[in-house]
């Protein structure tokens, strides 16, 4: 989540952009994670979490994701997709478990390096079929 915080991050990426839903979650006061929906196309969207180190592994981030999707297909998106570090086998599998189906893979400069990303995408029927 502090890639996500910090100057540059996600959020001031996404704060001047339009069509750009930013979604927060408190827990007793306290900011622990946050969503984004960014339009890509007239019914598409990109997906993205952060979410607080210490919060991992406890299931906030199934529950923000199946929230966040569930509204964006409410509000008309029909795909939402997302990319995910290659490394990162904890996210792989919830995205998976989710629905989220794997599309290619992509790089990208983070930071001045090249990181290995997996695509993966997500229609409202596919997500309506698993979570209805």
């Amino acid at each position: 989540m502090d890639y996500a915080l910090r100057k540059d991050g996600w959020l001031d990426e996404y704060r001047s952009k339009q069509d750009v839903a930013v979604y927060a979650v408190e827990d007793g006061g306290e900011l622990i994670a946050f969503s984004i929906l960014a339009k890509t196309g007239a019914a598409e969207a990109e997906f993205r979490i952060a979410l607080r180190p210490d919060r991992t592994g406890l299931g906030f981030g199934e529950s923000i994701t199946v929230l966040t999707l569930r509204t964006g297909f409410a509000a008309g998106l029909s795909r939402i997709h997302l990319i995910v570090r290659k490394n990162n086998h904890r996210g792989i599998r919830l995205y998976r478990r989710i629905g989220f189906r794997e599309q290619g893979e992509c790089r990208k400069d983070i930071q001045g390096m090249p990181v290995e990303f997996i695509v993966m995408a997500i229609s409202r029927e596919e997500f309506t079929c698993i979570h209805s």
